[in-house]
């Protein structure tokens, strides 16, 4: 209900605070004529917070199904030696264009609906009838401090977190790194860990 103007900066203090970002880190412009949530009328800000609200719930259901995962492993004694990988494949996506889309189908068919199309669909938002994509300011702010969303070059598009547990192995839990790695790196590492250095 903050919107996306707030969000990024309590998002950004939120990664400040934790280290994830060095402290004189900045937030990018918010681009593309993309309008700031205070320009927004009741029903515009109803309807975008109906969409953040419909992405939390799946990653809130994501987040319940991964944790049934993790304490099954810890259950069988397997957790600690256990390596787990969790990383996005780019940054949020901008699809949504100005007003979101209800339908992911139709945007693809080239046809997007407006503003009032989207209003209609605001109590089925996310629901087994709607294949919806939210808003692109919320991208932007997904992807805070970062400029743009997925399918570019800035940094909002190709930088993304990656999480790493295996508690056995790793020597300094916990910890955070900064330091540039790739996707490519990941299958080799992985492979190096379980002991196979010749695939071929």
């Amino acid at each position: 209900d903050m919107g996306w103007d707030a969000y990024r900066e309590t998002v950004l203090k939120r990664q400040k605070a934790m280290g994830l970002v060095a402290p004189d880190t900045r937030l990018a412009p918010r681009d593309m004529g993309l309008p700031a949530w205070s320009s927004l009328t009741p029903d515009q800000k109803r309807l975008h917070a109906r969409q953040m609200e419909a992405l939390a719930a799946q990653i809130a259901q994501a987040d319940d199904q991964f944790g049934r995962i993790l304490d099954e492993l810890h259950k069988l004694g397997k957790l600690d030696n256990t390596i787990i990988l969790f990383a996005s494949d780019n940054g949020a996506s901008g699809e949504g264009g100005v007003d979101g889309n209800f339908s992911e189908v139709r945007n693809l068919n080239g046809v997007r609906p407006g503003f009032q199309e989207n209003l209609a669909q605001i109590d089925a938002w996310g629901g087994p009838g709607t294949t919806p994509n939210y808003a692109t300011a919320w991208a932007i702010a997904a992807n805070t401090p970062f400029r743009y969303v997925k399918q570019s070059t800035y940094e909002g598009g190709t930088r993304v977190p990656m999480i790493l547990s295996w508690p056995k192995a790793m020597a300094q839990a916990g910890g955070v790194r900064d330091q540039y790695h790739h996707v490519i790196d990941i299958g080799p590492t992985v492979l190096e860990a379980a002991g196979i250095r010749d695939i071929l």
